[in-house]
């Protein structure tokens, strides 16, 4: 197994964890607005960060805009499981 391969690897692109369920009216707009009235995942940041929580240091998340295309085509060959924690259509 190579040093820098990621033993568990997340993407939450629409975030909303149970801290931050209050989501304001104007950044729901802009989220629907950006993304063909895609809204948020309630508690999608707390799911793959308890996934996360079961294994080693070699895990790493993407959340909201770090959840990018670029970012996935990056790691996704060094990853042993994937979580995709999106929509999809």
């Amino acid at each position: 197994v190579l040093s820098s391969a990621i033993s568990f690897l997340a993407f939450a692109p629409f975030t909303q964890s149970s801290d931050s369920l209050t989501t304001s009216r104007s950044s729901t707009e802009k989220l629907n607005s950006s993304n063909n009235s895609l809204t948020t995942l309630q508690y999608s940041e707390d799911e793959v960060k308890n996934i996360e929580k079961k294994f080693n240091s070699s895990s790493r998340i993407y959340l909201s805009s770090q959840a990018s295309k670029p970012a996935f085509d990056s790691a996704v060959s060094n990853a042993r499981i994937i979580h995709l924690a999106t929509h999809a259509k």
